[in-house]
């Protein structure tokens, strides 16, 4: 099974999917990241044997470090899906990149899936507040990605959605 390990956790995809850290790409270190500005979401993700969604996964995990960027959490996520989604476009037109395979598989799909996977402190206090209340955070989501995906989905480890068929788990 396919592991991706984004600071504290772990998501384990099925055998049948393919998965990137993109911002780990070459393609998108010599081409987007010098940008400054242009950014990704964590891990791209699809399955590759029948479905046809392009998973776009943002991981916050706010249990240990509280948020510290000014940026509203939500318009900073519709930059990452923007620019993932520009990043894949190009890179499937270059074929020494990194990622030139992947990206092709990917540009096929036919649905794309943006999914905001959130950890926060169990107990919120004044050191580590609660970043966005859970009831808020998939409305204010889907209003931002609503172009890409007007079903995105907000999740954490203790309330997984039964359409992520990868599991989570903390370290």
């Amino acid at each position: 099974m396919p592991d991706v390990v984004e600071g504290k956790l772990t998501f384990t995809f099925p055998n049948s999917w393919q998965v990137v850290k993109y911002d780990e790409t070459s393609f998108y270190k010599k081409h987007f990241q010098k940008l400054g500005a242009s950014r990704c979401v964590d891990i791209v993700a699809f399955e590759t044997e029948v479905d046809d969604q392009l998973w776009l996964l943002e991981v916050k995990d706010y249990r240990q470090n509280k948020r510290t960027k000014t940026e509203d959490l939500f318009l900073e996520i519709a930059r990452k899906v923007r620019d993932t989604l520009a990043n894949l476009y190009l890179a499937q037109r270059h074929e020494e990149a990194d990622c030139y395979d992947f990206a092709q598989l990917a540009s096929r799909k036919q649905t794309i899936r943006v999914v905001l996977h959130l950890e926060q402190p169990q107990k919120p206090s004044k050191l580590y507040p609660q970043v966005v209340s859970h009831t808020n955070a998939q409305i204010k989501l889907r209003q931002v990605v609503r172009v890409a995906d007007p079903h995105a989905l907000f999740c954490e480890i203790a309330k997984m959605p039964a359409q992520c068929q990868w599991t989570v788990t903390s370290k």
